[in-house]
């Protein structure tokens, strides 16, 4: 620390010592923007994103026992550089954690999402895909199906013929 005579030391940047001198290493106030380990470190660091670390007198424990470390809500960890988990995101324009919130109106989100128009547009087409091929496939037995009905048809048509071709030539060698 400061010396072996547990003498005054001048407070280290990024905190605000009292000014009546009776600031501890414990109870030193770390300034908003400014983060350190745990209350007896005196090796205090600047956030990489000053709106993470609020900066207070000492660790405090919120009400699940889990340390909130001079971290803003929705920050945690070093340097209050990390947004808590399944709750909030960081927004690479704000260069901030950002609530995750309630999704209230679906459709919104779902017409404003280009990859998720463009996948419901491949799904209808595979779809659409799937009902050609089915088709061809009915199609092409109902083609030789059709093709067995044409050729029993003309079976048919061919045995008539023959048949009326039998009653001329019946007639034909009665009358001469």
């Amino acid at each position: 620390m400061c010396g072996a005579d547990s003498s005054c030391c001048q407070c280290p940047e990024g905190t605000a010592c009292l000014l009546d001198g009776g600031s501890t290493q414990e109870e030193l106030f770390i300034s908003e923007g400014f983060w350190r380990i745990n209350a007896l470190s005196i090796n205090i660091q600047a956030c990489s994103w000053p709106k993470a670390c609020a900066g207070g007198l000492n660790f405090t424990k919120n009400a699940g026992d889990s340390y909130l470390q001079y971290c803003n809500e929705g920050y945690q960890g070093p340097l209050c550089g990390v947004c808590k988990p399944l709750e909030y995101y960081f927004d690479v324009t704000t260069t901030e954690c950002v609530p995750c919130g309630k999704l209230e109106d679906p459709w919104l989100t779902y017409s404003t999402s280009p990859t998720l128009i463009i996948l419901s547009f491949l799904v209808i087409m595979a779809l659409y895909f799937i009902y050609l091929s089915l088709c061809t496939i009915e199609a092409s037995g109902n083609t030789s199906l059709a093709k067995q009905n044409e050729r029993v048809r003309e079976t048919r048509r061919i045995a008539r013929v023959a048949e009326r071709m039998k009653e001329h030539k019946t007639k034909f060698k009665v009358s001469g």
